[in-house]
């Protein structure tokens, strides 16, 4: 998900999807651990996914 998209959602809706983002990594990290993930990309990707989201949510709530 790209930044400008992050930023036109409202602060709920960065929440939902950032909780979302976080179970997904949570699985993701479990699957690891029982088989062989077939994309270790998505690791990287969900992380700075959700960095991104914390980091716009922060300056949302900074500029309230």
């Amino acid at each position: 998900m790209k930044s400008s998209e992050i930023r036109e959602m409202t602060v709920v809706e960065i929440t939902k999807k950032l909780e979302e983002e976080r179970v997904s990594l949570f699985n993701l990290s479990i699957r690891k651990n029982s088989t062989r993930v077939g994309k270790p990309h998505e690791f990287k990707a969900i992380r700075r996914g959700i960095a991104r989201m914390e980091t716009i949510l922060k300056q949302k709530e900074v500029k309230a």
